[in-house]
């Protein structure tokens, strides 16, 4: 027995030629009355031990100790097929009797068990899988900033499929969907047992700037998340005698403020502080330091003249 709840059909199969007083040569079709299929010369030509519905084709695969299903040629497994209403042989068939059919229909595969050493002309001891060509479409789409590849592709019931998954510079990939994970740029789908997608995403980098600064000043603030492309700018104070310098990620100090150059990874930005000694050289004591003057009184004292302007101790 075999029942079809989308059609509401029952299907019957054994040794019987007759169903509700008509013809049925070892197999009939119930849908609130008795049928044989609309194929002629009428049933199998031997008895029919075991059948099973595809519930997503909803053809109907029969199998037992028969040659010939409704005139055609079929070594004891056949299908009816569903939308064309005809009878259609397994390949070659087998070589003895089928006892048992069951099918996966998340993977299109068929299931065959009887007496049979030979299916499809190949050694198959008492067991054989017929694979019933179910092929599904996984189909891709990607989210801006970045692409997935192949956008379309068709994949047998059971296999995976792999797409590449390739980010724009300075984005992050992610994918989801039909059982799979993404490794580096390749997504793998798990099993495909029906059409499906899979979707990429794709995120902006955001990355760590970090600023450490020596001793006699300071480097704010210590630390920035800059998204990728983008500058940070950090202020530099020294202490008072001190003179700062700053290098790191790029970038460049104009007065206290360091601004770095487009940011593409973590990295960090260092401050140093040098002193740098102030005097003033106002000799004469008129509170300028004048360079000809306060400069000439300099050298005055270096070869021993005392006095704060440029006659004292002279002599006439």
């Amino acid at each position: 027995l075999a029942f079809n709840p989308t059609t509401g059909d029952l299907y019957v199969g054994g040794g019987f030629t007759t169903a509700g007083g008509e013809i049925a040569n070892r197999i009939a079709r119930w849908n609130g009355v008795w049928s044989t299929f609309p194929i002629l010369p009428n049933g199998m030509d031997n008895d029919v031990y075991t059948m099973v519905i595809d519930a997503v084709t909803n053809d109907l695969y029969v199998g037992g100790d028969f040659t010939n299903a409704y005139g055609t040629i079929a070594n004891r497994i056949a299908r009816w097929n569903h939308d064309d209403a005809q009878w259609i042989p397994l390949g070659e068939g087998v070589n003895d009797i089928i006892y048992s059919l069951e099918i996966d229909s998340r993977i299109g595969n068929l299931y065959v068990g009887g007496d049979s050493t030979i299916a499809g002309n190949e050694y198959s001891s008492h067991i054989a899988q017929w694979d019933m060509g179910r092929v599904y479409l996984v189909t891709a789409t990607a989210g801006p900033n970045g692409e997935i590849n192949p956008p379309m592709q068709e994949v047998s019931g059971g296999e995976t499929a792999i797409l590449t998954v390739t980010p724009d510079s300075g984005y992050t990939a992610s994918a989801s969907g039909c059982g799979g994970n993404l490794s580096g740029t390749t997504y793998t789908t798990g099993p495909i047992t029906e059409d499906c997608t899979v979707n990429a995403t794709f995120a902006l980098n955001s990355y760590t700037v970090t600023a450490t600064a020596g001793a006699n000043g300071s480097i704010s603030p210590t630390s920035r998340n800059v998204n990728y492309g983008a500058t940070a700018t950090f202020t530099v104070t020294p202490d008072s005698g001190y003179t700062a310098s700053a290098s790191g990620c790029g970038g460049s100090l104009s007065g206290t403020t360091y601004t770095t150059a487009p940011i593409t990874a973590d990295c960090t930005v260092t401050a140093t502080f040098t002193f740098q000694p102030t005097c003033t050289l106002d000799v004469d004591g008129d509170g300028e330091a004048d360079a000809l003057t306060d400069g000439l009184l300099t050298i005055r004292q270096e070869f021993g003249f005392g006095g704060t302007t440029l006659t004292d101790g002279a002599t006439a």
